[in-house]
């Protein structure tokens, strides 16, 4: 349901559905989903929210974008444009977790633009 909602929202159809999961994992260090009725351990988004702000940097190598990415691409910056398109209503929280906080949408804002790096997209 997650992983549907967060495809529908960036309009990008994941190949492989357990790196979307990984991108929205933000409940522990690992944490199970259920796919096509089999239990997968999915780490946290971590590693690709990594990537993702890898992948972020590459375009801005000129001075002239450093103002620009600085702005656009910081925690504030990517957790409003998060929060804009929906991307709290797809993460994976823990239970005792009440909603995603702005670093949150952050993290997984980067970790998703990595997701679809390593997605091949």
């Amino acid at each position: 349901q997650n992983i549907a909602q967060l495809e529908q929202i960036i309009g990008y159809p994941f190949t492989n559905k357990l790196i979307c999961a990984e991108a929205i994992q933000m409940a522990g260090l690992e944490h199970a989903v259920v796919m096509s009725g089999t239990f997968h351990c999915v780490a946290k988004n971590q590693t690709l929210a990594v990537l993702g702000d890898a992948v972020q940097a590459n375009p801005y190598r000129l001075v002239a974008w450093t103002v620009l990415r600085n702005h656009a691409l910081d925690n504030i910056g990517l957790s409003q444009r998060g929060y804009e398109l929906g991307i709290q209503n797809c993460i994976i929280i823990g239970e005792s977790v009440v909603f995603a906080s702005k670093k949150m949408i952050a993290t997984t804002f980067e970790a998703i633009i990595g997701a679809v790096q390593e997605d091949g997209g």
